[in-house]
């Protein structure tokens, strides 16, 4: 396939809207070009090497109150045509859903930026021997230690192009740069096995790729859990890594906040705008302005732009994530989606968040620790909390013990249970240090009153 402009992807878009515009509809055009290469790790070697490429149109159509919506892969005025033709049947063939059903009110153009540090040209010339160079180079910092095996990994890297053009009169376009790279695996040292656990990064920037770095960081985490032991069960204080406060508290609280979530009937915090939610310590913004942030763009998926928008602050629930279709029936009109609109050309638009940046708090991660009688750091668990109960219970596979503010020994055979929506009151602590995860800037959190439990 020949790598396709930006202006050609423009193009399509804007094709399929004059085509379909004819008809008196309203029509949206949301085009992709990609191209990747992938590395991927297994077994302490190189599994395989994938360079891959593909484009796409998505088509909405919004007839009489009734949506139709069709996908193609070529972008050739032929295909485009059929496409077009194809959602204006199935618009035609609908029944009538309700005035949720339109396009976006074009927003004025003040209200978009470019978001620096998006696209590294570099990152075309960037070849699957290359790739491999970086994949081997984590491994091999990795397998240092002879203890240290790696299950699986991957380094990935990739540009992308992505336009929207509707009958409004919207036009725009993007282009973007990605590399990504994990590593996971456990030690092991005679009969003792470690925690499994791993790590992984994301950047938009050639330059700011470490990839040795990351290998000798997974080394460190798994090689310091060996020699677990079981303890016994008690109810104390958790401090949750970056990674497993993510995992345990904010997903869901990002599931929560979604407004399509809260309209069909599966979040609690339905109708608990401007209500505490939280402990005061807790402040998430979710922004897709941020310069060179990895879920940064200057229009969502519906071409609306993004904007800092504060999701909980200091424990109360402030908003809800919106895309046009939600806005609408949450009673914000067409101009109310908060730019959260998300997703491919292949399909229509779901609600997602961007970067995700929750504050930092006043106490250092050693202070936090000196703090805590007796309890553990949760690095990870199985399982995923119910959403809606906030229950959770699960085995934790990666924690150390803290006793009299000391870090004890690693743990093994060890479960945690409790209530999302306790836990997220009961936070007692934020640290100041933060870690990037992809998208989401993260402290470590001290949550009060946690049962631990030995298998």
């Amino acid at each position: 396939m020949k790598h396709m402009t930006e202006q050609e992807i423009l193009d399509a878009c804007e094709f399929a809207v004059d085509y379909g515009s004819k008809s008196g509809i309203e029509i949206e055009a949301y085009g992709v070009f990609s191209t990747e290469n992938t590395v991927s790790l297994e077994r302490n070697d190189i599994a395989t090497g994938v360079s891959m490429e593909y484009s796409g149109l998505g088509i909405r159509v919004f007839k009489s109150g009734s949506m139709g919506f069709s996908s193609v892969n070529s972008l050739e005025k032929d295909s485009i045509k059929k496409s077009v033709e194809k959602a204006v049947k199935i618009a035609s063939a609908s029944p009538p859903s309700g005035e949720h059903n339109r396009l976006p009110e074009r927003p004025e153009e003040s209200k978009y930026r470019r978001i620096n540090g998006l696209y590294d040209p570099s990152i075309e010339e960037f070849e699957m021997k290359d790739a491999l160079v970086r994949a081997i180079g984590m491994l091999k910092a990795a397998r240092q230690d002879s203890r240290v095996m790696v299950d699986s990994g991957s380094f990935e890297s990739g540009w992308m192009v992505r336009a929207i053009a509707n009958s409004t009169g919207l036009s725009l376009s993007e282009k973007s740069s990605s590399l990504s790279y994990f590593i996971m695996g456990m030690a092991r040292e005679g009969d003792d096995v470690s925690s499994f656990n791993y790590r992984y990064k994301g950047t938009h920037m050639l330059s700011e790729v470490d990839t040795e770095k990351t290998g000798k960081e997974f080394a460190d985490l798994v090689l310091k859990t060996l020699g677990a032991r079981k303890t016994e069960s008690f109810k104390g204080q958790v401090i949750m890594t970056p990674d497993a406060f993510v995992d345990l508290l904010v997903s869901p609280v990002m599931y929560l906040t979604s407004a399509e979530n809260v309209q069909k009937g599966r979040s609690a915090f339905a109708e608990k705008i401007d209500k505490t939610v939280a402990a005061e310590k807790l402040t998430i913004t979710d922004d897709g302005t941020i310069d060179g942030g990895l879920g940064s763009s200057m229009f969502d998926r519906e071409g609306n732009p993004h904007a800092a928008m504060s999701v909980v602050e200091n424990g109360v629930l402030k908003s809800y994530l919106h895309n046009t279709r939600t806005a609408i029936r949450g009673g914000l009109g067409p101009a109310g989606s908060t730019g959260h609109g998300s997703g491919g050309f292949s399909g229509v638009p779901g609600v997602g968040s961007t970067n995700l940046d929750i504050a930092a708090g006043d106490i250092s991660l050693d202070e936090m620790i000196s703090g805590v009688k007796k309890g553990i750091i949760l690095t990870r668990i199985s399982g995923y909390p119910d959403p809606i109960s906030g229950h959770y219970s699960g085995t934790v596979k990666g924690g150390m013990l803290i006793e009299d503010g000391e870090i004890v020994r690693p743990i093994t055979g060890t479960m945690i249970s409790g209530n999302i929506f306790e836990n997220l009151r009961d936070i007692k602590a934020v640290s100041r240090e933060r870690e990037e995860l992809f998208s989401v800037l993260a402290p470590y959190v001290l949550v009060d009153d946690v049962s631990i439990i030995s298998e």
